[in-house]
């Protein structure tokens, strides 16, 4: 059985910024272990969203 990995669009944004997981434990000033969990499961489209503009932020600003 094929299982498609949670929070898909998280992940391409990141991608798509050339960022990993650990710089998303920077943006939201967070631990791994927190990120790890958060990502096991989906997480409604407006948290997805919210992610994403930060991630978008974060870049745009230059921090990355």
């Amino acid at each position: 059985m094929k299982t498609t990995q949670k929070n898909q669009k998280i992940r391409m944004a990141l991608v798509k910024n050339g960022l990993c997981l650990w710089n998303l434990e920077d943006i939201l000033g967070v631990s791994s272990m927190t990120i790890t969990r958060m990502m096991r499961h989906e997480l409604p489209k407006e948290k997805q969203l919210e992610i994403i503009s930060l991630i978008e932020k974060e870049v745009k600003n230059g921090s990355r």
